[in-house]
Formats: structure tokens, C-alpha cells, sequence
């Protein structure tokens, strides 16, 4: 490897790139295309480069996972890595191989947060590979969040793209109840994804249209016709951290044709999870060791006044703060707009209170992805909204192993069915549907019991 290697790379503001002749080249710039390569589901991409076309950027589309994105993650990955980063380089790998040109300089988003899980060793492997690799006009960026100013664009670009992970989750669990319910399932998809096209069309506008065109999705969608009510058809919660996010589809394929409407847990809720690494670990440092102490801000503020205090820490902190309230009243206000459709159903969890439950058992201070699997798991419990549990653990990710552990001891608290699957990819093994398939019994039979005495499901 040669020791003056000079890749691409995005400026200390990350307001722009300086590529290998230590050029600045702005974000707009014609050469420059910028690739969300992992996509969550169906929308949530298409969305982001509506929001990023408005700024004059050139983006290009990513993939869903596939058994030939696993392939491709081979060409970096050893097969000890965990399973969201072999699906992230897998996307990576084979937009490389198919679209990388030499006169382009390529901007490529993932996570970029330092742990303690294995993500914190993202940047520095993908450093190498693309010094091995010889390419120049690379760029591994981190998805855009608070500590690099969401790329330099500010608070208005981090809103707007928060926004896009909000509805395209909501748009993803309303697609799963046509799939169950629909009378006319070919036309009701159809009509669905004409409805849909517009709202993500809207995003090159801006938020407002982005809102005035939900809100009329989710008028328009409220016409569908339906065989049962959500209410009474049985449902399951797919949970599991932010690798479930790349790599669901086929559980809920599995429960949409046993008529069950699968719900996977929302990507906003570990995007806000990720952004409350500063407020955290500056909690920390104070010495903050409760729930409540390290959420209350007025503290923070006064430290402002004592000029031997770290501002950019406390910036950091106090932003991670205000950032994270502002995110769960963004989720609850898109959830009463699609509530109109009549195909949400799952009531709102909020991150504060699945934290509060998971530290429990997990201490917050570890930063563990372990404590919202946990949260999530309890508050939907209280919630008695779903029928059934399916907890997705994925091998080599040791927060993942660490939630596993805990949940089994915990189901056996509640009647609720409750499975763990292990998943070493994507795909569903004979020893995995044996599993769903007693899970979806179960859930069937739990809501026909309570459809016919009209009560709910108490944990």
C-alpha cells in the first residue's frame, strides 16, 4: 500500500469533499453522487433522494438484500463480521462493481457511531479497504446525524431526513395490512403504491408538502376496502435492533400469507437511539448514573456557566437532548396523520420509556443496542396490542446474543407466544418456519379467544 494515499474524503465541517488532488468539491457538484446503498424497505431510499434532488445533488439508488448482496459482501468481509455490516458492504460492494466510473466521485452512507458493538470499527476497515483498493474517488460517509451537523446542511436537512424515516416506516406497516386484508389485494396494492409515489414525490418540495400530501395518502388509502378490521385479525411484533431493518421481508412475507399482519419495529426508534449517544456519554462524565438524572437538562445548561467545562461536548450533549424530544413528537404527529387510513394500529412507544424499562436488566451506560430490544419488547407487552413476539438475534452481534438471553427468561412471564430466531443471513431455514409456524398457531387461536370475549390481551 502506498503511504501517500490520498482518497476522497469529506472536509472537518463535512460541508464539502476534498477529493485526492485536495480539490474542494461542493455536495452539488456534477461529479459527485451520493448512494444510500442499504435500503431499510421500499420507500425510505427513494424518499432521501427526493430531499437531497432539492438541494441539486446526484444520487443513485440502493438495493434490498439478496442472496447475491451476500455474495458480494465477501469481497471485504470474513464471515466473523456481524450481519448489518456484511449487508451494508454486500450494497456497497456491488454498486462498486456495477456503477463506480473514474470521473465521479462517490459518496457512499452508513452508520458511523463508535460502539460498542462492532459499528465502531466500520470507518476504520472501510479506510483500509479502500486504500488496498486504490480508489481515489471514494467516500464512506456516516448517514447524516448530529455530530457531523447532518453533512454540514444543519438542523433542517437532519428534520427532513428524519421525516423520511418516519413515514416510510408507517407506510411499510400499512403495505403489510393490504397484504393481509385487502378485499381485491392486486388492486389495493396497486392503488397503494400510485398513492405513495406521491408522497415520496413530495419530499423534493420540502416538509410541508411532504405533510399536505401524507395527509391525503392517508385519506385516500382510508377508502380501501378491507374483509376484517384490524382490530380482530391476529398480529405479531418483529423486533430486534436496527439490523432488522435490512433484512425482514421474508418473516413478514411468512405472515402475510397466514393472514397475520407482522409489525417490525420502527428504524426511526434506533435512529433515535443512535443520537443519543452524546447526550449519554456526556451524562456519564458528570456522573449522572440514573435514567432521570440523565435526561434532566437544566443541569446541562448551567454547566454552560463554568468556563472549564468542554462546550463543544456540552453543545453535543444538550443538542442530543433537545434533538431526541424533537424526534418523538415528530413520530407522534405523523402517527395521528396515518392513523386516518385505518391501517395503523400499534399504539406509541416512546424511546425514553423503553429505555427507562431495558435498563432494568441492561445498563444504559453500556450503550448497548441490547436496552431498546428489551424496552421495546416490555412496553409492547403492556401495550397487549400484538398476538405474538418474534425476536430476531443475529450471530456475531454480541448485543443482539446479550438481549437474547434476557428475553427468553422474560416471555415465560407472559401467555404471550414468544420465539427467538438465530440468523446467520437473510434467509429463512426449515428450523425457522417449524418456529413461526407455532407462533402463528398460537397467535391465531390467542386472538380468536379474545375477539370472542371482547377483551384485550393483559401481560
Amino acid at each position: 500500500m502506498r503511504d501517500n494515499f490520498r482518497p476522497a474524503r469529506l472536509s472537518k465541517n463535512f460541508k464539502y469533499i476534498i477529493d485526492c488532488d485536495n480539490n474542494k468539491i461542493k455536495f452539488n457538484d456534477p461529479r459527485v453522487v451520493h448512494v444510500y446503498a442499504s435500503m431499510t424497505n421500499d420507500y425510505l431510499v427513494p424518499m432521501f433522494n427526493e430531499i437531497i434532488k432539492r438541494r441539486g445533488w446526484n444520487s443513485e439508488p440502493g438495493y434490498r438484500i439478496t442472496s447475491e448482496i451476500m455474495e458480494f459482501a465477501k469481497t471485504i468481509c470474513s464471515g466473523r463480521e456481524c450481519l448489518s455490516y456484511a449487508i451494508v458492504s454486500g450494497c456497497i460492494c456491488k454498486h462498486m462493481a456495477e456503477s463506480l466510473q473514474k470521473d465521479k466521485i462517490y459518496v457512499y452512507y452508513m452508520v458511523d457511531q463508535e460502539g460498542p458493538c462492532q459499528i465502531g470499527a466500520w470507518p476504520a476497515t472501510w479506510d483500509t479497504f479502500i486504500k488496498r483498493k486504490n480508489l481515489t474517488n471514494v467516500v464512506i460517509s456516516g448517514h447524516p446525524r448530529l455530530y457531523n451537523n447532518y453533512l454540514g446542511q444543519g438542523l433542517s436537512f437532519g428534520s427532513e431526513n428524519m421525516i423520511c424515516v418516519i413515514i416510510s416506516d408507517l407506510l411499510d406497516q400499512a403495505k403489510n395490512v393490504l397484504k393481509c386484508l385487502a378485499v381485491d389485494k392486486e388492486l389495493a396494492l396497486k392503488t397503494f403504491e400510485t398513492e405513495t409515489e406521491s408522497v415520496i414525490k413530495s419530499a423534493a418540495k420540502g416538509i410541508v408538502p411532504v405533510i399536505h400530501s401524507f395527509r391525503k395518502w392517508a385519506h385516500n388509502i382510508s377508502k380501501i376496502p378491507l374483509k376484517a378490521s384490524v382490530e380482530e385479525t391476529p398480529k405479531v411484533c418483529i423486533f430486534g435492533g436496527g439490523v432488522l431493518s435490512l433484512m425482514h421481508q421474508q418473516l413478514c412475507d411468512y405472515f402475510c400469507n397466514e393472514g397475520i399482519i407482522p409489525k417490525v419495529v420502527d428504524f426511526s426508534e434506533w435512529i433515535i437511539y443512535v443520537e443519543s449517544e452524546a447526550m449519554l456519554r456526556l451524562s456519564f462524565k458528570k456522573g449522572y448514573m440514573g435514567i432521570e438524572k440523565k435526561y434532566r437538562i437544566i443541569p446541562y445548561f448551567m454547566a454552560f456557566l463554568n468556563p472549564r467545562n468542554n462546550f463543544k461536548e456540552l453543545y453535543l450533549g444538550v443538542s442530543s437532548r433537545i434533538t431526541g424530544i424533537t424526534q418523538l413528537n415528530m413520530q407522534k404527529y405523523f402517527l395521528r396523520i396515518a392513523r386516518k387510513s385505518g391501517l395503523i394500529y400499534d399504539s406509541f412507544v416512546s424511546f425514553f420509556d423503553m429505555i427507562r424499562e431495558g435498563n432494568k436488566y441492561v445498563p444504559y451506560d453500556a450503550f448497548c443496542e441490547a436496552i431498546v430490544t428489551i424496552g421495546r419488547y416490555l412496553c409492547s407487552l403492556k401495550a397487549g396490542i400484538f398476538d405474538g413476539y418474534v425476536h430476531a438475534a443475529v450471530f456475531n452481534c454480541q448485543p443482539s446474543i446479550d438481549a437474547q438471553a434476557i428475553l427468553k427468561s422474560l416471555s415465560i412471564r407472559s401467555d404471550a407466544p414468544f420465539i427467538s430466531l438465530d440468523f446467520e443471513n437473510h434467509v429463512l431455514t426449515s428450523y425457522h418456519m417449524r418456529l413461526l409456524e407455532a407462533v402463528a398457531v398460537k397467535a391465531k387461536y390467542g386472538r380468536q379467544v379474545r375477539n370472542n370475549s371482547g377483551a384485550e390481551r393483559v401481560s
